[in-house]
C-alpha cells in the first residue's frame, strides 16, 4: 500500500503498525542488524505519522529470547500468527510482545475469529497485508468484515493502543 493508502485506513480507524521489512524471520537475524532494521522501520513510521509506531508483527512468524530482547528496546507489543486460522487471546495476561494474530487471508475465518472473541471475552488480532495479496482478503470482504463486526453483539473493535493499555490496568 501506498504511504497515502495508509493514511487513509488510519483516518478510518485502522491503525498501522510496524512489520519487518525483510524476508528473513528475526530469529535468524544478527541482533546487531534486527536493531538497525527495528529502529529505521520505527523512524519511518514516526515520520509519516502513524500512530501504531509502538507495535510490531513479526514476519515468518519467528522471534527468540534475544529477537525479543532487541524488539523491546522499540515496542511495547508484538504479535505473530500460529496458523492461518483463528487465534484469540486474553485482553489481560501473559508477555505483551508474543500477541497471537489471525492472517486476514480468508472472510469466513475472520468472522470466525470475531464471533468466537464475542462469545468469549477474548481478543482476535486481525492482521491484513496488501488488499492484492493472495494472503489477504480484497477490499469488497474487508467491507463486508468490517459490517460484520459493526453487527456483532459483545465485541467492541480495538487497536492495539486500547490492548495495550488494557494489559497495563487492572481487570
Amino acid at each position: 500500500m501506498s504511504i497515502e493508502e495508509l493514511q487513509e485506513r488510519q483516518d478510518a480507524g485502522d491503525q498501522v503498525i510496524a512489520h519487518g521489512s525483510t524476508n528473513e524471520p528475526f530469529a535468524e537475524i544478527p541482533t546487531s542488524q534486527l536493531d538497525s532494521l527495528l529502529m529505521r522501520n520505527k523512524q519511518w513510521l514516526l515520520e509519516n505519522k502513524f500512530e501504531g509506531a509502538n507495535f510490531v508483527v513479526y514476519p515468518g512468524n519467528n522471534f527468540d529470547k534475544a529477537a525479543l530482547e532487541v524488539i523491546s528496546k522499540y515496542h511495547y507489543m508484538g504479535g505473530m500468527n500460529q496458523s492461518g486460522n483463528v487465534n484469540t487471546t486474553g485482553v489481560n495476561g501473559f508477555n505483551p510482545l508474543v500477541i497471537p494474530r489471525t492472517i486476514g487471508h480468508d472472510l469466513e475465518i475472520c468472522k470466525r475469529a470475531v464471533r468466537l472473541a464475542a462469545d468469549h471475552s477474548q481478543c482476535t488480532v486481525l492482521n491484513f497485508h496488501n488488499f492484492d495479496s493472495k494472503n489477504t482478503i480484497n477490499v469488497k470482504k474487508y467491507g463486508t468484515l468490517l459490517s460484520y463486526i459493526d453487527q456483532t453483539s459483545g465485541i467492541e473493535a480495538i487497536d492495539f493502543t486500547d490492548l495495550w493499555e488494557m494489559r497495563r490496568t487492572e481487570p
